[in-house]
């Protein structure tokens, strides 16, 4: 596992408006989710390409390790050693095709900066997967920039993301901010006339490529401005302030911490009963409305997981079945029955799908007659579970889908 700064820059969009919340996400796992593992992959291929790209590194085998049972039902563990130069060897160890051309995009952008400078004769450093230390503006700061290419005048930073769910800007991105700082505290020995920082964001899979420059002094200046933040965090200290960063920023508490809780339930205030809501009042409520939806489906979700996963028990709730769709299992079969029963392909085809079993049913006189003609090929799968009022009439659930499942359609 990665080592990870408590003030962490990635999670610098959460812990410079909101200083109490580094301490608060220490009370949570930070269960990594499947596009965080996605983010780590891609990385760990951007690194292996740009060592062989810039300084002919020649990557070791990849152990790829399978797990199987033999006939006697013991586990057997087998592993292969793939080479990454080949896309076979890339496949087997998990490398994707979209990762492939993700980290080839990513390098270009990072060679168009340095085949300048060679045809400018500027001499450059490269750096990759270098760890940066910004301790002397958020204690114990530290974190790894993906690329930097230093010159004597200028640096340029750069960060490859592999998510594609929310566009990230690299205009005065924090995060981006604090590498800058520490690129230039580790390098400002060797490079002591640098003037200029580059922040780049390359993000392929939604075409997003954002870059942004800031003069040494105006960095430097914004350090200073962030310290004490950056100390009020460290210390647990400061305001709970819940905005758009609870979602956007993943904080982990964001389900359950007390100040977002209030935040979007007090929206309502001030309005007065018994009266319709006026034009000026919902005019205020409007750009509350998404956080406050956002927040409600995000407790919902994570109440479920809770009960399904953790075994919590939410007092006057409990989790049953929830509702799941009949479906046929081989509809060749049931053409055939329904054409030798003598009904007409009209009334059971919607080119080119099968009509809905409701309908069939509906064709073939009533749920009796269809359970008789079809009923062997119809399957009904358990319902998922859904966390509902203690006094609903159905049965408590005592399945095994987790709520990941439920939440993957």
């Amino acid at each position: 596992m990665a080592e990870h700064a408590l003030l962490s820059a990635s999670g610098s969009k959460k812990w410079i408006p909101c200083t109490r919340s580094a301490r608060l996400e220490e009370q949570f796992l930070d269960e990594q989710s499947s596009y965080a593992d996605e983010g780590t992959k891609c990385h760990d291929l951007m690194d292996i390409a740009l060592r062989m790209y810039f300084f002919g590194e020649v990557p070791a085998p990849y152990p790829v390790t399978t797990v199987v049972f033999s006939a006697e039902n013991k586990e057997v563990v087998s592993t292969e050693f793939v080479d990454l130069r080949t896309v076979d060897g890339r496949r087997k160890a998990g490398f994707t095709v979209e990762m492939d051309d993700a980290v080839e995009g990513f390098q270009k952008r990072v060679a168009e900066v340095t085949n300048r400078l060679k045809q400018d004769g500027v001499a450059f450093t490269v750096f990759i997967e270098h760890k940066v230390d910004y301790s002397s503006w958020a204690p114990e700061g530290f974190g790894t920039a993906d690329v930097i290419i230093a010159t004597s005048a200028k640096v340029w930073i750069f960060d490859l993301k592999y998510g594609k769910g929310v566009e990230v800007d690299a205009n005065e991105n924090t995060q981006m901010l604090l590498y800058g700082l520490g690129a230039w505290s580790d390098l400002s020995m060797a490079y002591d006339e640098v003037e200029t920082l580059s922040l780049n964001i390359h993000q392929p899979r939604i075409g997003n490529f954002s870059s942004w420059e800031i003069s040494l002094s105006d960095l430097l200046e914004w350090g200073e401005a962030v310290k004490p933040r950056a100390e009020l965090a460290f210390a647990g200290e400061g305001d709970f302030v819940p905005g758009d960063h609870c979602e956007s920023g993943f904080c982990r508490a964001r389900f359950t911490c007390a100040a977002r809780a209030s935040a979007c339930l007090v929206a309502s205030a001030g309005l007065t009963p018994d009266t319709l809501i006026s034009p000026e009042e919902i005019a205020e409520l409007l750009p509350r409305l998404p956080d406050i939806e956002k927040w409600a489906k995000g407790l919902r979700e994570y109440a479920l997981k809770q009960a399904v996963d953790h075994g919590v028990r939410f007092p006057g709730y409990k989790l049953v079945e929830g509702r799941s769709n009949r479906y046929i299992t081989d509809k060749a079969t049931a053409q055939s029955r329904l054409s030798a029963n003598g009904y007409p392909e009209s009334g059971f085809m919607t080119e080119p799908e099968l009509v809905g079993i409701t309908a069939l049913e509906e064709l073939v006189g009533g749920n009796k007659a269809f359970t008789k003609l079809l009923g062997d090929i119809v399957q009904k799968p358990a319902g998922k579970p859904t966390l509902v009022p203690a006094d609903d009439k159905r049965q408590e659930w005592q399945g095994s889908v987790t709520a990941d499942d439920d939440f993957a359609d």
